[in-house]
Protein backbone atom coordinates (compact mmCIF):
# COMPACT_ATOMS: atom_id res chain seq x y z
CA UNK A 1 0.00 0.00 0.00
CA UNK A 2 1.23 3.49 -0.85
CA UNK A 3 1.18 5.05 2.60
CA UNK A 4 4.03 7.55 2.48
CA UNK A 5 3.56 11.19 1.48
CA UNK A 6 6.61 12.17 -0.53
CA UNK A 7 5.45 15.54 -1.85
CA UNK A 8 2.68 18.11 -1.57
CA UNK A 9 1.35 19.86 -4.65
CA UNK A 10 -0.65 23.07 -4.90
CA UNK A 11 -2.64 23.81 -8.08
CA UNK A 12 -3.27 27.55 -8.10
CA UNK A 13 -3.54 30.74 -10.13
CA UNK A 14 -1.13 32.47 -7.73
CA UNK A 15 1.96 30.28 -7.32
CA UNK A 16 4.20 33.12 -6.15
CA UNK A 17 2.10 33.47 -3.00
CA UNK A 18 3.02 29.98 -1.79
CA UNK A 19 6.62 30.20 -3.05
CA UNK A 20 7.00 33.34 -0.93
CA UNK A 21 5.80 31.39 2.08
CA UNK A 22 2.24 32.67 2.35
CA UNK A 23 -0.67 30.29 2.87
CA UNK A 24 -3.74 31.99 1.44
CA UNK A 25 -6.53 30.49 3.53
CA UNK A 26 -10.23 30.55 2.82
CA UNK A 27 -12.86 29.51 5.34
CA UNK A 28 -14.52 26.15 5.58
CA UNK A 29 -17.78 27.94 4.79
CA UNK A 30 -16.34 29.24 1.51
CA UNK A 31 -15.45 25.73 0.36
CA UNK A 32 -19.07 24.75 0.89
CA UNK A 33 -20.24 27.64 -1.28
CA UNK A 34 -17.85 26.60 -4.06
CA UNK A 35 -20.10 23.63 -4.84
CA UNK A 36 -22.16 26.01 -6.96
CA UNK A 37 -19.15 26.29 -9.25
CA UNK A 38 -18.67 22.50 -9.28
CA UNK A 39 -15.43 22.90 -7.40
CA UNK A 40 -16.44 21.99 -3.87
CA UNK A 41 -18.05 19.11 -2.07
CA UNK A 42 -21.77 19.10 -1.30
CA UNK A 43 -20.99 17.11 1.84
CA UNK A 44 -18.33 19.62 2.91
CA UNK A 45 -20.16 20.76 6.04
CA UNK A 46 -21.92 17.48 6.75
CA UNK A 47 -21.96 16.19 10.31
CA UNK A 48 -24.21 13.19 9.69
CA UNK A 49 -26.18 11.48 6.95
CA UNK A 50 -29.59 10.00 7.62
CA UNK A 51 -31.02 7.41 5.22
CA UNK A 52 -34.71 6.59 5.38
CA UNK A 53 -37.31 4.90 3.19
CA UNK A 54 -40.36 6.92 2.16
CA UNK A 55 -42.88 5.27 -0.15
CA UNK A 56 -40.28 2.76 -1.33
CA UNK A 57 -37.89 5.55 -2.27
CA UNK A 58 -34.56 5.90 -0.53
CA UNK A 59 -33.81 9.46 0.40
CA UNK A 60 -30.76 10.88 2.05
CA UNK A 61 -30.80 13.74 4.50
CA UNK A 62 -27.73 15.73 5.48
CA UNK A 63 -27.30 17.26 8.91
CA UNK A 64 -25.21 20.34 8.34
CA UNK A 65 -23.09 22.44 10.66
CA UNK A 66 -24.82 25.74 9.92
CA UNK A 67 -24.11 27.26 13.33
CA UNK A 68 -20.80 25.58 13.99
CA UNK A 69 -17.88 27.64 15.26
CA UNK A 70 -15.72 25.91 12.67
CA UNK A 71 -17.60 27.51 9.77
CA UNK A 72 -14.96 30.23 9.74
CA UNK A 73 -11.90 28.05 10.23
CA UNK A 74 -9.09 29.08 7.83
CA UNK A 75 -8.09 26.21 5.54
CA UNK A 76 -5.29 25.72 3.02
CA UNK A 77 -5.64 22.73 0.66
CA UNK A 78 -2.93 20.80 -1.16
CA UNK A 79 -2.65 17.49 -3.01
CA UNK A 80 -0.57 14.72 -1.45
CA UNK A 81 1.67 12.52 -3.57
CA UNK A 82 1.83 9.00 -2.14
CA UNK A 83 4.45 6.30 -2.59
CA UNK A 84 5.48 2.94 -1.17
CA UNK A 85 8.38 2.97 1.26
CA UNK A 86 11.82 3.50 -0.26
CA UNK A 87 10.35 4.00 -3.74
CA UNK A 88 11.05 7.69 -4.11
CA UNK A 89 9.24 9.05 -7.16
CA UNK A 90 11.48 11.08 -9.44
CA UNK A 91 8.71 11.55 -11.98
CA UNK A 92 5.52 13.39 -10.97
CA UNK A 93 2.42 13.29 -13.11
CA UNK A 94 -1.11 14.52 -12.35
CA UNK A 95 -3.63 11.73 -12.78
CA UNK A 96 -6.99 13.43 -13.27
CA UNK A 97 -8.10 16.21 -15.62
CA UNK A 98 -10.36 17.62 -12.91
CA UNK A 99 -7.31 19.17 -11.28
CA UNK A 100 -7.33 21.82 -14.02
CA UNK A 101 -10.26 23.63 -12.43
CA UNK A 102 -8.12 24.61 -9.43
CA UNK A 103 -5.70 26.80 -11.36
CA UNK A 104 -3.28 27.28 -14.23
CA UNK A 105 -0.04 26.83 -12.31
CA UNK A 106 1.44 24.32 -9.89
CA UNK A 107 3.85 24.38 -6.96
CA UNK A 108 5.58 21.15 -5.92
CA UNK A 109 7.02 20.88 -2.40
CA UNK A 110 10.23 18.86 -2.56
CA UNK A 111 10.75 18.37 1.19
CA UNK A 112 7.54 17.65 3.12
CA UNK A 113 9.29 17.38 6.50
CA UNK A 114 10.92 20.79 6.16
CA UNK A 115 7.71 22.35 4.87
CA UNK A 116 5.74 21.17 7.91
CA UNK A 117 8.61 22.13 10.23
CA UNK A 118 8.37 25.72 8.98
CA UNK A 119 4.61 25.65 9.37
CA UNK A 120 4.97 24.51 13.01
CA UNK A 121 7.68 27.05 13.70
CA UNK A 122 5.98 30.08 12.15
CA UNK A 123 2.32 29.17 12.73
CA UNK A 124 2.24 26.77 15.70
CA UNK A 125 -1.55 27.03 16.03
CA UNK A 126 -2.12 25.38 12.67
CA UNK A 127 -3.05 21.72 12.33
CA UNK A 128 -2.74 19.42 9.32
CA UNK A 129 -3.85 16.01 8.12
CA UNK A 130 -4.52 13.99 4.98
CA UNK A 131 -8.23 14.06 4.19
CA UNK A 132 -10.01 10.78 4.85
CA UNK A 133 -12.40 9.83 2.05
CA UNK A 134 -15.54 8.06 3.18
CA UNK A 135 -18.75 6.65 1.72
CA UNK A 136 -21.48 8.94 3.03
CA UNK A 137 -24.15 6.57 1.75
CA UNK A 138 -23.13 3.94 4.28
CA UNK A 139 -23.06 6.13 7.37
CA UNK A 140 -26.73 5.45 8.18
CA UNK A 141 -27.12 8.38 10.54
CA UNK A 142 -23.73 8.11 12.19
CA UNK A 143 -21.95 11.32 13.04
CA UNK A 144 -18.84 12.29 11.10
CA UNK A 145 -16.25 13.14 13.72
CA UNK A 146 -13.69 15.76 12.75
CA UNK A 147 -15.63 16.51 9.55
CA UNK A 148 -13.17 19.19 8.52
CA UNK A 149 -10.88 16.40 7.25
CA UNK A 150 -13.57 14.10 5.80
CA UNK A 151 -14.80 14.15 2.20
CA UNK A 152 -16.90 12.06 -0.17
CA UNK A 153 -14.90 9.05 -1.32
CA UNK A 154 -16.35 8.58 -4.78
CA UNK A 155 -16.66 12.20 -5.87
CA UNK A 156 -13.45 13.62 -4.46
CA UNK A 157 -11.08 10.78 -3.67
CA UNK A 158 -8.98 11.62 -6.70
CA UNK A 159 -7.89 14.87 -5.02
CA UNK A 160 -5.74 13.10 -2.38
CA UNK A 161 -6.18 16.28 -0.39
CA UNK A 162 -3.94 17.37 2.45
CA UNK A 163 -5.46 20.09 4.64
CA UNK A 164 -3.77 22.73 6.77
CA UNK A 165 -6.13 24.57 9.09
CA UNK A 166 -6.52 26.45 12.37
CA UNK A 167 -9.75 26.11 14.28
CA UNK A 168 -8.62 28.52 17.00
CA UNK A 169 -9.05 31.32 14.45
CA UNK A 170 -12.27 32.54 12.83
CA UNK A 171 -12.19 34.55 9.62
CA UNK A 172 -15.48 36.39 9.60
CA UNK A 173 -17.01 39.84 9.27
CA UNK A 174 -19.99 38.74 11.35
CA UNK A 175 -20.27 41.39 14.08
CA UNK A 176 -22.11 38.96 16.33
CA UNK A 177 -19.40 36.29 16.30
CA UNK A 178 -17.89 36.04 19.76
CA UNK A 179 -16.72 32.60 20.83
CA UNK A 180 -14.42 32.18 23.84
CA UNK A 181 -11.07 30.72 22.89
CA UNK A 182 -11.37 31.58 19.19
CA UNK A 183 -9.55 34.59 17.80
CA UNK A 184 -11.75 36.53 15.42
CA UNK A 185 -10.07 38.16 12.41
CA UNK A 186 -12.28 40.60 10.54
CA UNK A 187 -11.82 39.06 7.09
CA UNK A 188 -13.18 36.23 4.96
CA UNK A 189 -9.74 35.11 3.75
CA UNK A 190 -6.20 35.72 4.96
CA UNK A 191 -2.55 34.98 4.24
CA UNK A 192 -0.47 33.31 6.96
CA UNK A 193 3.32 33.51 6.58
CA UNK A 194 5.48 30.41 7.14
CA UNK A 195 8.78 31.57 5.66
CA UNK A 196 10.27 31.70 2.18
CA UNK A 197 9.98 28.36 0.32
CA UNK A 198 12.16 28.92 -2.73
CA UNK A 199 14.63 26.29 -1.52
CA UNK A 200 12.03 23.52 -1.09
CA UNK A 201 9.46 24.34 -3.76
CA UNK A 202 9.36 24.30 -7.55
CA UNK A 203 6.95 26.42 -9.58
CA UNK A 204 5.52 25.16 -12.86
CA UNK A 205 4.09 27.87 -15.07
CA UNK A 206 1.53 25.60 -16.66
CA UNK A 207 -0.30 22.60 -15.23
CA UNK A 208 0.17 20.92 -18.62
CA UNK A 209 3.73 20.25 -17.49
CA UNK A 210 2.49 18.13 -14.60
CA UNK A 211 -0.08 16.36 -16.74
CA UNK A 212 2.73 15.45 -19.13
CA UNK A 213 4.97 14.53 -16.21
CA UNK A 214 8.04 16.21 -14.71
CA UNK A 215 11.25 14.96 -13.16
CA UNK A 216 11.66 16.14 -9.57
CA UNK A 217 14.39 15.51 -7.01
CA UNK A 218 12.54 14.95 -3.73
CA UNK A 219 14.03 14.79 -0.25
CA UNK A 220 12.15 12.13 1.71
CA UNK A 221 12.55 11.19 5.37
CA UNK A 222 10.91 7.75 5.42
CA UNK A 223 10.75 7.62 9.22
CA UNK A 224 8.74 10.84 9.19
CA UNK A 225 6.53 10.86 6.12
CA UNK A 226 4.16 7.95 6.77
CA UNK A 227 0.65 9.39 6.45
CA UNK A 228 -0.25 8.44 10.02
CA UNK A 229 2.64 10.58 11.28
CA UNK A 230 1.57 13.60 9.26
CA UNK A 231 -1.38 14.41 11.46
CA UNK A 232 -1.56 17.31 13.87
CA UNK A 233 -5.09 17.86 15.06
CA UNK A 234 -6.83 19.03 18.21
CA UNK A 235 -10.32 19.52 16.83
CA UNK A 236 -12.81 18.52 19.47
Amino acid sequence: MSSYITSLIKITDFPETLINGELYCNTWESFDKEERKEVGDNTELTAAVLNTEIRFMNRRYYTRLINSDTLYTPIFCMTALYSKKYIKPTFIKLWDERFRKFGQYAVVITDVKEFLFRLNEQQPGFCFAPVEYIDFAKLCGKAVYKPIIKKDKYLFGYQQEFRIYNHSIALTIDKNFNVPGIQKINATAKKFFIGDLHDIAIEYNNTDQLFDGVSVNLKVDWNYCHKTNLVKDNLS
